[in-house]
């Protein structure tokens, strides 16, 4: 609990955590029988350190589960249908569509697919408002929508409601037998109840590209195990470990997808890859400076995983067998090769399995292309049929959506000083857009990055994006607390009036655009300014709302 708090996980502790320490690395699990602070095993040991600074890189927890190109084409491999998949996309699109109309909709989609930094925002604002009927929750919602849309149309990226991707670990009681795991999950990330799976599960890691990483295990209620939640708990025994055989993972912090969505469970399995990795070249000497050059220089070089995955993607779309066909089977053991490259040797790509033309989902503008037949195929030209609706902050807009409940005595106390941090706040925020080269203020906010500079990307970026974003709401937050204290503290009613004079020179047509002649004449109007204090916004209108039915009554 201890490390918990370090880590600022108030309400309770994960089973396990990613670690570094001294040298070692590797996942510890919570073992409520030991008393040692902390067990290390010997094969966690990678070099001798004198720092004994615990490092947490990342812990257990509510994660959504996630289908991609890679299972998708792995599972109908393996008997799943093509309608399974048909299926599951149709219904996350009606999910998306709703959430943008429906309130109980979108809190439902927002409680699975969490919004990251704005999910609480988002879920205070359903409480007061209708999604359609105030900008800035309507802007959030689209740009989820439409981001949800292209990993769907790019990535084929379908949500799994009975699934989760969770971190892996080993069963320190030696009660799990071969082909058997133990998984209690979180109903959502914002709710404390729990439940334990049972029956046959459908597990993988990405990345996967042979048949046989993908692996159907048997679920099993463990009561030793019950203090063990959003994880998978894999056994000790066994002729191989289970984590090898999906795609050759040592429990160092892997996730792994996992399912208990019976119409996903593949009506036939393979034998696992074989994963152990090639020799390694040692030196007899201390390693100098210039095979460090040379060494970092080949791996640029010689670097071939995308290559490989995109040509196994073609063929196993092509060929009857599809992933189980020669190619495909002959590309995973390159991609292996290839994975380990940096440790051994590159990856010689033999001419045969060179690609001439591409489907026609993996976009390839400047290549020849051919309209899929495949699953991935089907998939792709369907969602091409829902675009995308973002609407924007116009004058017009501002003009419907100006909320009076939210205007209260003494607001006007307040207009100069909040016109001034309306036009900090907005400098930095365009700056940050600007740098990024995002367009939306809802995507630099939300995170849901539809479109940025080439130099970027959202894989890299996107934590430094979102703690750019943080840094700056902090700190509008702390031109919010800069008030004078009174007897008892601050006055209420003075920050509901200074919450009030921010939403005023952010919504009020007569301030429209007004702020753009300082720097950039075709900014759009941004409005995330007042919502940095979104629960004094939201205090007031539900205040307003209980004097209506109090006059009502």
């Amino acid at each position: 609990m201890e490390v918990a708090m370090k880590c600022k996980l108030k309400d309770s502790a994960p089973s396990v955590f990613q670690i570094r320490y001294g040298g070692y690395k590797g996942v510890v699990a919570n073992d409520p029988r030991s008393s040692w602070k902390l067990s290390l095993r010997k094969s966690m040991s990678k070099f001798q350190s004198e720092n004994i600074t615990l490092d947490v890189l990342a812990y257990s927890k509510y994660q959504p589960c996630f289908l991609n190109r890679q299972l998708i084409t792995l599972l109908p491999t393996l008997g799943v249908g093509d309608s399974v998949f048909e299926l599951n996309q149709e219904e996350v699109v009606r999910q998306l569509n709703r959430m943008v109309n429906e309130p109980q909709a979108a809190i439902a989609a927002i409680e699975l697919m969490p919004m990251r930094e704005v999910t609480n925002v988002v879920k205070e604002l359903l409480c007061g408002y209708h999604p359609d009927h105030e900008p800035y929750l309507a802007m959030l919602l689209q740009t989820f929508r439409a981001s949800k849309l292209l990993e769907l149309k790019t990535k084929s990226r379908i949500f799994i409601p009975k699934g989760r991707a969770v971190m892996g670990c080993l069963d320190e009681t030696r009660t799990l037998t071969y082909g058997q795991v133990f998984i209690q999950a979180s109903s959502t990330a914002n709710v404390h109840g729990k439940f334990i799976v049972t029956g046959q599960v459908v597990l993988a890691k990405n990345p996967c590209l042979h048949p046989g990483d993908v692996r159907v295990l048997q679920a099993v209620d463990v009561p030793v195990l019950h203090h063990m939640f959003d994880c998978v708990v894999f056994p000790q025994q066994g002729p191989r470990p289970h984590p090898n055989e999906c795609s050759g993972s040592d429990l160092d912090g892997d996730i792994y997808f996992v399912s208990w969505d019976q119409s996903l469970i593949p009506i036939r399995t393979l034998p696992p890859m074989d994963y152990t990795p090639a020799p390694t070249d040692t030196l007899d000497h201390d390693v100098k400076i210039d095979e460090v050059e040379e060494y970092f220089t080949n791996y640029i070089v010689n670097g071939s995983l995308g290559i490989i995955a995109n040509a196994h993607v073609v063929f196993a779309d092509k060929e009857y067998l599809k992933a189980e066909s020669a190619p495909c089977l002959e590309l995973a053991k390159l991609f292996s090769v290839a994975v380990d490259f940096p440790k051994t040797v590159p990856a010689q790509i033999p001419y045969e399995l060179h690609v001439g033309e591409y489907p026609d989902f993996m976009e390839k503008v400047d290549k020849t292309t051919y309209v899929s037949k495949g699953v991935i195929g089907k998939l792709y030209r369907e969602i091409k049929k829902h675009a995308p609706h973002i609407k924007y902050f116009t004058k017009d807009v501002a003009r419907r959506s100006y909320d009076s409940d939210l205007i209260v005595d003494g607001y006007e106390d307040y207009i100069s000083e909040a016109i001034e941090f309306k036009q900090e706040y907005d400098l930095k925020l365009g700056n940050l857009m600007d740098h990024y080269s995002i367009k939306s203020e809802a995507e630099k906010i939300s995170g849901c990055i539809l479109k940025m500079a080439r130099r970027f990307t959202k894989s890299c970026d996107a934590d430094s994006i979102r703690m750019a974003v943080r840094s700056l709401r902090k700190e509008a937050m702390s031109w919010f607390s800069e008030m004078c204290m009174d007897d008892n503290g601050i006055g209420q009613d003075d920050l509901d009036a200074k919450a009030s004079a921010w939403y005023h020179v952010t919504y009020h047509p007569e301030y429209w655009g007004c702020y753009n002649d300082r720097y950039v004449q075709d900014r759009p109007h941004l409005i995330s300014f007042p919502w940095c204090v979104y629960d004094r916004l939201i205090r007031i209108k539900q205040m307003g709302n209980l004097k209506r039915k109090m006059v009502l009554k």
